[in-house]
């Protein structure tokens, strides 16, 4: 939770209080002896100093939950962090380094079932190779990366248009409920003058 609460007050401009509180949650797990909370508190560094633009302390502590994750055999970080080093080499300029992380980090993401970081990932190796001269597999990638988005987004806008349609109907039929109870109240209210004028012609 901590470093959760540390990297968004890093996107929100605070650096200097996200790496205090940063400190305190990796305090807390050493303490604790929690790896799940060492590797948070971990990637957690990482990533405030990736956005403060300190590449070299970021590819460290990126380095060093990428060693925790294979120790403890939760690759989920691994993953996280690799990902993370593809970025920083793109900022800097490094496509040699990306073509040489690349195939490992796509093995562990099918491995996972990551489409996100797939998608990401081969967007960042594809514009690489391209930098580098290599147009083809530069398109290729490009283009496996345009498909994972677009199956990834018609997964989610059909589910929307499923979610809608269900309101849609269930509006519908609440609607046919009210107008069928409106017209039952209605022939009621008219089949009670009628008793009554009934009724007061039998009187007269």
């Amino acid at each position: 939770i901590l470093s959760t609460y540390a990297i968004s007050l890093n996107k929100t401009g605070q650096p200097q209080k996200a790496l205090f509180i940063e400190a305190k949650a990796d305090s807390i797990a050493s303490a604790t002896n929690d790896a799940l909370a060492k590797l948070a508190s971990t990637i957690g560094y990482a990533e405030i100093y990736k956005m403060a633009k300190q590449f070299d302390k970021a590819e460290s502590y990126y380095a060093k939950c990428i060693e925790l994750s294979k120790k403890t055999g939760i690759k989920h970080f691994e993953l996280i962090s690799k990902v993370g080093l593809l970025s920083i080499y793109e900022e800097k300029g490094e496509f040699q380094q990306i073509a040489d992380n690349a195939d490992s980090l796509l093995l562990l993401a099918q491995e996972l079932n990551n489409s996100d970081v797939l998608h990401t990932s081969k967007r960042i190796i594809g514009r690489a190779y391209a930098q580098k001269g290599d147009y083809k597999k530069g398109f290729d990638y490009l283009n496996e990366s345009y498909d994972l988005y677009s199956s990834t987004a018609g997964v989610e806008n059909q589910k929307n248009i499923n979610e809608l349609r269900v309101k849609y109907e269930s509006e519908k039929k609440s609607k046919k409920i009210l107008q069928q109870r409106y017209q039952l109240a209605k022939q009621q209210s008219e089949l009670s003058k009628r008793q009554t004028i009934i009724v007061t012609l039998a009187l007269l």
